[in-house]
């Protein structure tokens, strides 16, 4: 019984330790629409870490591409798209949303 007890205490510490490891929040829907145009892109990557994908466009104009999965149901999955353009002196110009729902593919053999 004490062992148990253990146990579960350093799996609390440890996933307390990887959740305080954590420096960014991920980006979903309620974040994305609370990000305003005009803004500096420094500060999404601030706040959102490191985008998946970047996209060089005409102009020096970017596309940064954020992604979210979701599982809707066994091999289900649905990715959703957060796509901001920024211009060529760094701010947000727009932004845009793209969601893909497909099957999972499993190469078993």
């Amino acid at each position: 019984m004490e062992k148990n007890k253990i146990k579960r205490i350093l799996c609390l510490l440890v996933l307390c330790f990887l959740t305080a490891c954590c420096k960014h929040k991920l980006m979903n829907h309620v974040y994305f629409q609370q990000i305003p145009e005009g803004t500096n892109f420094h500060l999404v990557t601030k706040e959102y870490g490191p985008p998946y994908d970047v996209t060089l466009l005409t102009g020096g104009i970017k596309e940064y591409r954020y992604i979210q999965r979701n599982y809707l149901a066994p091999g289900v999955m649905e990715h959703v798209h957060f796509i901001i353009t920024v211009s060529s002196d760094g701010f947000i110009i727009g932004k845009t949303t793209d969601t893909i729902t497909g099957t999972i593919e499993l190469n078993i053999q």
